[in-house]
């Protein structure tokens, strides 16, 4: 990924509690901007749904909800940008990293919680099928004393630990730069936006006082992608959503995803998602 510029969130802890939870539904989501990163150790709980995470310079796609560890300072875009559906929902856990630190060192009971952290480095990712069941246990969190929410998210670390989960290539955010930050917001604001019109990099390197060439480079250099292929991601994440929860012909989801052309859109489509249009829509 690179020295990849991102915003920092910045989190205060309550005076009697080690760890924070959250639990955010559709609409209530996009708290921050697309890519974030914070000092504290991060779970996301997805119950259900299917979408992409967007973690550094991976994409990674889950099919029927998903558990995320990931570690300090990984840069990652909110998760409710990649899901597929319209009734999104996350949990979020957070912890100091020297709060942990200090717990792992003391008891060797926590040696298997000592290798996920470290996997989670990397970014540790379980995605959710029937033995996986954790809606109880994230939403007694919410409920519980701090001294037994505590205890509860040893459980979960122990339980995900023990489990088949994966890990990511990627790594921590080095060298943050408000100023770059700040202009690469502007540009996926400006995708949101403007997506379904004829926008292209001489529009969007004259909105940030780049010349063409300078622009492509600079959002190159911190996305690690082009950017018409943040644009045509974008727009392919759109046509997901109509796909899987309209009946709108393909024609017109193509028009409302921002492509003239039909049978660019379904290239586009195939090359992103890795099925035709039909053979999406007939799965969801």
């Amino acid at each position: 990924m690179g020295n990849k510029k991102s915003t920092l969130q910045i989190l205060k802890t309550k005076t009697d509690a080690s760890l924070m939870v959250f639990h955010y539904q559709f609409p209530d989501v996009c708290q921050h901007s697309w890519w974030h990163h914070h000092e504290e150790l991060e779970i996301v709980y997805i119950p259900s749904g299917k979408g992409t995470l967007f973690i550094g310079n991976s994409n990674y796609k889950y099919q029927n909800g998903v558990l995320v560890l990931l570690n300090s300072n990984i840069t990652h875009r909110s998760f409710d940008q990649g899901f597929e559906g319209i009734r999104y929902e996350e949990y979020v856990v957070q912890i100091s990293p020297q709060q942990i630190e200090k717990m792992l060192e003391i008891f060797p009971e926590f040696k298997g919680i000592s290798r996920l952290i470290e996997a989670s480095k990397k970014v540790v990712v379980l995605p959710l099928h029937d033995e996986y069941d954790f809606d109880e246990t994230f939403k007694n969190l919410l409920l519980k004393a701090p001294a037994e929410r505590l205890l509860s998210y040893f459980n979960i670390l122990e339980t995900l630990s023990n489990a088949n989960f994966e890990t990511l290539d990627t790594f921590p955010t080095l060298n943050i730069n408000k100023h770059d930050t700040e202009r690469i917001a502007k540009v996926f604001d400006c995708i949101a936006t403007h997506f379904t019109e004829d926008i292209g990099t001489k529009e969007v390197a004259s909105m940030l006082n780049f010349t063409e060439s300078s622009f492509c480079r600079f959002f190159l250099k911190h996305t690690q992608k082009p950017f018409k292929q943040v644009l045509n991601e974008y727009r392919i994440m759109n046509a997901c959503k109509l796909l899987a929860n309209t009946n709108k012909t393909m024609e017109m989801i193509a028009y409302e995803s921002g492509y003239g052309s039909q049978s660019f859109f379904n290239k586009m489509f195939k090359k992103v998602m890795g099925v035709t249009l039909l053979g999406y829509r007939a799965t969801n």
